[in-house]
């Protein structure tokens, strides 16, 4: 077999991947569950009453009960 000195070198300066530094990494991003997580979207009020809090989608592809995110200027719906 015959290599080129370029192709050699590079090989040669290479080093194999260590896995153990990207499993510790993805180890540490974790959901965080909120409990009633409902409350947000609903405030109920002493006499029994419900108000929702955010705007529901008017896009058909959504479906009923699908709450828009309110930012401090606009409302947004995350669907596509």
């Amino acid at each position: 077999m015959d290599f080129a000195p370029s192709a050699l070198a590079s090989w040669q300066g290479e080093e194999e991947k260590k896995e153990g530094i990207h499993q510790a990494q993805e180890d540490q991003t974790q959901e965080v569950e909120v409990k009633l997580a409902v409350l947000q979207f609903y405030k109920v009020y002493d006499l029994g009453k419900v108000q929702t809090l955010r705007k529901e989608c008017h896009n058909t592809e959504c479906g009923a009960g699908t709450f828009m995110a309110s930012h401090f200027d606009r409302h947004y719906c995350g669907g596509d």
